[in-house]
């Protein structure tokens, strides 16, 4: 099958495609939920099982621990729960330090089963039912213990109390400067957990490690390979289908799989992207003078990163963000960098989109694609950033029929609701 590309309408039910070869995919907008909502909301969960979404504004980890004086456009909604209707079902705060409070900040929100949400906080793993009340705390989960505070998905966890977590503990970390290049092999960032739910005190239940797990073996994790890591949290994704997690690695091209009853490794994926560049060294340390100067000027830019990915029924869909060439990068480097260089608009648009994979049975099904309406136009939030961001987050969904996508009320035109769009991806 060909390389192809298609273009789709993010406004209304309208869309235009393209094509070439003998492949041909379609993605056409089939509905849209109203949520009746304005605020800074997010969307952190979807039941694929219920129907419904979790969402919220609660602060990051990084956000709740800036002093006085910084943003405040978050813990004004909380917690949310968001039938398939786009209805508010449940409605909660618990942002603060009581008994049953998760702290002004959360690392992760996630349903557990079909009843039940997990947030994991500063001092623990807090559990709610969907209307809020709370139920236990897990303290090993607290993610002062944790290293990062990734924006993505890091936990999921099934009726039965099995429990994937994508996180390096703290407490297993040296600081012995010796050992720092051994990090990656000395951690393990990836565990099976089962909750128990008999109280160990009046606040506090306990969990089970069931398992834990290294990083895949590539050059990348080698020690002495100097690059500068994305982050150190796998993103995470549970598939139904096959009741199994999912684990990426951001510089890795390699979708590792892991049953959820058990937490026993299934199996690894050879991606086999069409656009991703072998990861490269950077020229100099993270402690040598001129490092800020090589890491603002576009140096980060030098590597490709997997940025997302979502399980859609028996589907895995996976995005990822390709190095801009070298040529490029040395001349940012040389003419002020992405800042000061008026040809970066040039070189983000030719280079810095995103490519989109496809996966079903582990068979990649479609040659690598992208979404033109999902990247960020020049002048609007986001656009230059090292993050690659998109327009829109794309949730998840039942099939291919009905796959999910976020629209967060920043688009050109001003709402006074929430909206998460409704597509239908034809592959043939």
């Amino acid at each position: 099958m060909s390389l192809l590309a298609f273009l789709f309408g993010c406004q209304g039910n309208e869309s235009t495609e393209t094509s070439a070869g003998t492949g041909e995919v379609n993605l056409v907008q089939v509905d849209s939920i109203m949520i009746n909502i304005q605020g800074n909301l997010k969307i952190y969960d979807y039941n694929e099982e219920t129907g419904m979404f979790l969402g919220g504004d609660i602060a990051s980890l990084g956000m709740a621990m800036m002093p006085p004086g910084g943003p405040t456009s978050f813990n004004e909604l909380g917690h949310v729960v968001i039938g398939k209707d786009g209805k508010v079902l449940h409605q909660f705060m618990h942002a603060d330090d009581s008994p049953e409070g998760h702290g002004r900040g959360a690392l992760s929100s996630f349903f557990i089963g079909k009843d039940k949400i997990g947030v994991i906080g500063l001092n623990g793993m807090f559990v709610y039912a969907l209307d809020g009340t709370f139920l236990q705390k897990y303290k090993e989960f607290a993610a002062a213990n944790f290293i990062g505070d990734p924006g993505h998905r890091v936990a999921a966890a099934n009726q039965d109390g099995m429990m994937a977590v994508g996180f390096t503990k703290r407490e297993d970390y040296t600081f012995d400067k010796d050992k720092i290049d051994s990090f990656y092999q000395l951690m393990k960032p990836f565990h099976f957990y089962k909750l128990d739910e008999k109280p160990v005190n009046k606040e506090e239940v306990k969990a089970g490690l069931i398992a834990s797990f290294p990083y895949p073996t590539a050059e990348v994790y080698a020690p002495g390979f100097n690059m500068l890591k994305n982050q150190t949290a796998p993103q995470i994704g549970w598939n139904l289908e096959r009741d199994q997690i999912s684990v990426l690695y951001p510089e890795v091209p390699l979708l590792e799989h892991y049953d959820m009853k058990t937490g026993a490794f299934v199996k690894a994926v050879d991606l086999a992207p069409d656009h991703f560049k072998n990861p490269e060294e950077m020229p100099m340390s993270a402690d040598d003078p001129e490092w800020f100067d090589w890491y603002n000027n576009g140096g980060w830019f030098a590597n490709s990163y997997y940025r997302d990915l979502v399980e859609i029924g028996e589907y895995s869909l996976l995005r990822y963000t390709p190095a801009v060439p070298d040529s490029e990068v040395e001349m940012l480097m040389k003419t002020g960098g992405t800042y000061n260089n008026p040809e970066w608009v040039r070189i983000q648009k030719e280079h810095f989109n995103s490519y989109y994979q496809l996966f079903r049975d582990n068979e990649k099904i479609a040659p690598d694609f992208q979404i033109p309406a999902f990247e960020i136009l020049e002048g609007q939030n986001g656009f230059g950033s090292r993050f690659g961001a998109i327009r829109g987050q794309i949730i998840g969904g039942p099939s291919l029929n009905r796959i999910f996508v976020f629209a967060p009320n920043d688009e050109d035109i001003e709402r006074d609701y929430e909206l998460i769009r409704v597509y239908r991806l034809a592959v043939n």
